[in-house]
């Protein structure tokens, strides 16, 4: 807890990434790009400011650190206050639509 959903997301990215290099031959740049890093060095600034070393000196030491079970977020979780203003989400379900747009 006392994280955004970003940095959990993001966590949660680097956790499966450590757990890839421990037990598969992938290469660090196929973890990357199948993690959504665009990046071989985006991916490796960010796993290095977690675990405090490379992604290539975590494979070569043959770390391993458990993964954690992911959070199950419920509505409760979602509940919070923001400047006074008591915010509660309300998740609706819709039918398929089409949307449009520009991009840039």
């Amino acid at each position: 807890m006392g994280e955004t959903i970003g940095q959990y997301r993001k966590g949660r990215r680097l956790i499966v990434a450590a757990d890839k290099l421990a037990t598969t031959s992938m290469t660090i740049l196929e973890i990357a790009l199948q993690l959504g890093y665009d990046l071989q060095e985006s991916f490796a600034r960010a796993f290095k400011s977690r675990y405090y070393m490379t992604p290539g000196k975590y494979r070569r030491l043959g770390l391993h650190f458990v993964v954690t079970q992911k959070k199950r977020l419920c509505k409760r979780d979602l509940i919070g206050t923001k400047g006074g203003i008591r915010m509660e989400p309300k998740i609706v379900h819709k039918s398929a639509f089409k949307a449009n747009g520009l991009e840039y």
